[in-house]
């Protein structure tokens, strides 16, 4: 059998499974080479002793977890987590060519990967990573940056960072590189800033400016419908609606006093509805 140059003491232990010691580096130590089964494929493993006996037990060990591997859908060779979101990356850059998503999301993922996630967890093995570097994500992004205005990141960036990350970890799992069980299940982190209900403050500040509107309608018609929306808004407020919603039942929903005050046909009705 032929050896590469680079090896030495090379010996084969059965049909494609070799040991051997390696000359361009200082140790002793065994390596072994396995051919995987119906594919021009070899993995090479650092077996960590010089000694052959025991390199010749660890060979088979190996080989005996390679064949595991193939019989079970478990990813044999592992790759660096950098390697795959640049595939990850150029994937989306097809999509958004073929007009499935847009060029500026795309630019959007690709700086994710480049800025903060290789940052993070690019030197790591993608099969290394688990549900704890998912989890310490956060932790670690407000720790190693800061936010437009010179503070925290926004909890909206940090969510959207976490799911190009997990969508990346999906894209691997879908080529075979991890299994299904290695994809993030947790829910992705709530976006605090991103709400339509009015805080507690927003709602005094509101309630003070609608106590003097109220007074200052010219007729007694138009304190009436103003005491009306303040009283239907502090009641939509106290069961937590939100504000567009509550916005759009008070454009649809207005019920007029005493009788008809005009309908839509009314060339009056623009007057009326001023309040």
């Amino acid at each position: 059998m032929t050896a590469g140059a680079f090896m030495y003491d090379v010996e084969e232990i059965k049909p494609g499974l070799i040991v051997f010691r390696r000359r361009d580096v200082k140790h002793r130590n065994f390596y072994c080479r396995i051919k995987v089964p119906h594919q021009n494929r070899y993995k090479i493993v650092s077996l960590k002793t010089p000694e052959t006996v025991t390199a010749h037990a660890r060979a088979l060990e190996e080989d005996a977890d390679l064949r595991f591997r193939l019989k079970h859908d478990i990813p044999v060779f592992g790759r660096l987590f950098s390697e795959i979101a640049t595939d990850f990356a150029a994937f989306q850059k097809e999509r958004a060519t073929a007009g499935q998503i847009t060029m500026h999301r795309w630019r959007v993922i690709e700086s994710h990967i480049r800025v903060q996630l290789n940052r993070y967890v690019g030197n790591m093995q993608i099969t290394s990573i688990g549900q704890d570097k998912w989890k310490e994500y956060p932790i670690w992004r407000q720790a190693n940056g800061k936010g437009r205005s010179g503070g925290l990141v926004s909890d909206g960036t940090v969510r959207d960072e976490m799911s190009t990350f997990k969508s990346i970890m999906a894209y691997a799992a879908s080529k075979k590189y991890i299994s299904e069980s290695q994809v993030f299940k947790d829910k992705l982190p709530v976006n605090r800033a991103a709400r339509d209900e009015f805080t507690p403050e927003e709602y005094r500040q509101l309630h003070t400016f609608a106590r003097g509107w109220v007074k200052r309608g010219a007729t007694q018609f138009h304190r009436w419908y103003r005491s009306t929306c303040v009283g239907r808004l502090s009641a939509e407020r106290g069961v937590g609606i939100f504000l567009p919603v509550y916005l759009s039942l008070m454009l649809r929903h207005h019920e007029r006093p005493y009788g008809d005050c005009g309908d839509r046909t009314d060339n009056n009705y623009s007057t009326h509805r001023r309040f």
